[in-house]
């Protein structure tokens, strides 16, 4: 459960991380715009790089929910239409060292996907690196949709991210 605190430091640095590079923005500003303590930040956050995991995990879990539960209910709609609105700020994250972090919070949020769903499969590679693999691919299919190489809409990207992890997920299987 988040304090109010912890909320009013989330949206500070949702704000700014809008407004700016992640590199560009600072504890000084995170707190200064939260209103908030510096003792108060490090009560929730280590540093930037953990409030930033914090706000992306609210990004892509439910792309680990949806394409690992095949569940093909436009639950993504929302956070694709998001990553349209701050197109030029996705993109950034996409292409900065960021992505690493991206690629390392979805492979962790599938693998716990998996493990909630109870799946019960035969994998012939170890679940951490099919994760990743799931990661990579759902991340790499929404960046190449961002950059314009395909016109498709958020419910068909969704669509298209779910048979993806479901055909790696089978193939994995075999």
């Amino acid at each position: 459960m988040s304090t109010k605190a912890q909320q009013s430091l989330a949206q500070a640095f949702n704000e700014l991380v809008l407004e700016r590079r992640f590199e560009d923005i600072h504890i000084a500003d995170i707190i200064k715009r939260a209103d908030v303590s510096r003792s108060t930040f490090y009560e929730h956050y280590r540093n930037k790089e953990q409030i930033l995991v914090h706000s992306l995990r609210v990004v892509l879990r439910p792309i680990a929910e949806a394409t690992v539960a095949a569940k093909d209910c436009n639950s993504l709609t929302p956070i694709l239409e998001h990553f349209v609105e701050v197109k030029e700020l996705a993109l950034a994250y996409f292409h900065s060292p960021l992505s690493r972090v991206m690629v390392e919070l979805l492979t962790e949020l599938t693998f716990n996907e998996m493990q909630a769903n109870q799946f019960e499969n035969k994998l012939r590679l170890p679940r951490e690196i099919l994760c990743s693999q799931i990661a990579h691919s759902n991340l790499g299919f929404i960046e190449a949709w961002l950059n314009d190489v395909s016109k498709l809409s958020s419910i068909e990207v969704e669509a298209q991210l779910i048979k993806g992890t479901q055909a790696l997920i089978a193939a994995a299987n075999q």
